[in-house]
C-alpha cells in the first residue's frame, strides 16, 4: 500500500494536472504481478475522481464566498423582489450592476467546467441570476417556481462552506442528465437569504475515466487509456446502471425535445424522462455469472477482488465504493498477454 501510495504522490505536479507513469501499465505475465498493477491503476482512478469532486467542490465554495454574492444579497430589494402585474421579477438598477459581476462570473465557471446552467434562487424560488450553456438569460426568462426543485430545501439545510450534489435529474435547460451542485450564500448575520447552483453534465465522468490527467477542466488532457494494457473503468449506481464507461461514450441528452418548435410550457416534459431509458445496465459488459455477482455487491457499496475469464482471458475485477456517492468504481484488468506494449517494440 505504502509503494501505491507513493506512486500516486509522485505522479501529482503542482500544476495539478499529470499523467499516469508508464512503469503501471506494462505487460503483466503473472497473476500477482497483474494484481499489483490493477490496484495501482485503481488507486490513481479513485485519486483522480476524488480531485474531480474537490475541484467540484471547491469552485462552488469560492463562488459564494466572492463578496459581491453577499453584496447582492445585502440589498433590501434583493430580500423583497417586487414583481409587476404579469409576475416578473423588477430589479433596481444596483442589483442590475451587481448581477453583471456574478454574470462575468458564471462566464469564467463555463470556461472551466462544461456547465449546463447557472443560476441564483432565492428564498422564495426566484431566480436572481441565469446563465445556460455559457450564455447570460434575460431577466424575463427568470424562473420564479424553483422552489419546486429537488435540491431547493435541502440547500438551505446546508452551513456555509458545505455543498450538495444531487442525485442525476434530466435537465430542463441544458437538456440533458445533469448532477447539480448547491451551496447557500451566508451572510455575516447567518441569514441564507439564497444559493449557488450549477449542473455538471453526468458525461463528464465518462471523460474522467478516461483520461489520465488528475485534473478535469474544459481542455481535457491528449492522453486516453489504452484499453489492452490498462484495462477497464466503469462506473455503476446502485439500480445497476453504468453511469460512465471508459470504452464508450454515453449519450445523456435528450432524445426527444418538448416540441419541434422548442416548445417549453409544460414544465413536466423533463420531469418524465427516466434514466433506465438512456443508460446501459452493468449486464452490457459481461452477463458472465461470477462477473453479475460481484457487481451485486457493488451495489451495495462493498469493496472486493474477483478473478474472472471473459471471452477465453483471464481478467481481474477490482472494484471499491466512490466516497461521497452512492456508486461504485468498477476495474477489469486483463491477466498476462503481449498486448500493446509487446506490439509497439516490434
Amino acid at each position: 500500500m505504502i509503494k501505491r501510495f507513493m506512486m500516486i504522490l509522485a505522479c501529482v505536479s503542482l500544476g495539478g494536472l499529470a499523467q499516469v507513469p508508464d512503469s503501471v501499465a506494462k505487460p503483466r505475465m503473472t497473476l500477482e504481478e497483474a494484481r499489483e498493477q490493477a490496484e495501482s491503476q485503481m488507486d490513481l482512478m479513485l485519486f483522480r475522481i476524488k480531485m474531480f469532486h474537490h475541484e467540484v467542490r471547491a469552485t462552488m465554495i469560492s463562488s459564494v464566498e466572492l463578496p459581491v454574492f453577499k453584496e447582492y444579497f445585502l440589498l433590501p430589494e434583493s430580500r423583497a423582489t417586487t414583481m409587476n402585474e404579469l409576475g416578473v421579477a423588477q430589479f433596481s438598477k444596483r442589483q442590475i450592476q451587481l448581477r453583471k459581476k456574478m454574470e462575468a462570473w458564471s462566464r469564467v465557471l463555463y470556461k472551466r467546467f462544461p456547465i449546463g446552467e447557472a443560476c441564483l434562487i432565492d428564498h422564495a424560488g426566484l431566480e436572481h441570476l441565469r446563465a445556460v450553456n455559457g450564455k447570460v438569460e434575460e431577466e424575463h426568462m427568470f424562473s420564479n417556481s424553483e422552489a419546486d426543485a429537488p435540491f431547493f430545501a435541502p440547500s438551505f439545510r446546508l452551513a456555509a462552506g458545505e455543498v450538495l450534489a444531487s442525485d442525476p435529474y434530466m435537465s430542463p435547460d441544458s437538456l440533458r442528465w445533469v448532477i447539480a451542485y448547491t451551496s447557500p450564500v451566508v451572510l455575516e448575520n447567518g441569514e441564507k437569504p439564497a444559493f449557488f447552483h450549477f449542473e455538471v453534465p453526468l458525461d463528464v465522468y465518462g471523460k474522467v475515466i478516461a483520461s489520465k490527467d488528475f485534473s478535469y477542466s474544459r481542455a481535457l488532457g491528449k492522453y486516453q487509456l489504452d484499453k489492452e494494457e490498462e484495462g477497464w473503468f466503469f462506473l455503476l449506481d446502485k439500480s445497476g446502471l453504468l453511469l460512465a464507461d471508459s470504452r464508450r461514450p454515453i449519450r445523456t441528452e435528450m432524445r426527444k425535445k418538448p416540441d419541434s418548435s422548442g416548445n417549453r410550457d409544460d414544465g413536466d416534459y423533463a420531469l418524465r424522462e427516466k434514466l433506465v431509458d438512456y443508460l446501459p445496465d452493468v449486464a452490457s459488459i459481461s452477463n458472465d455469472p461470477g462477473f453479475l455477482e460481484a457487481t451485486v455487491k457493488m451495489r451495495n457499496g462493498e469493496s472486493g477482488e474477483v478473478h474472472l475469464t471473459l471471452n477465453k482471458r483471464a481478467y481481474i475485477l477490482l472494484y471499491r465504493p466512490i466516497p461521497g456517492r452512492p456508486w461504485s468504481l468498477g476495474h477489469l484488468d486483463p491477466v498476462g498477454g503481449a498486448g500493446f506494449w509487446e506490439r509497439e517494440k516490434r
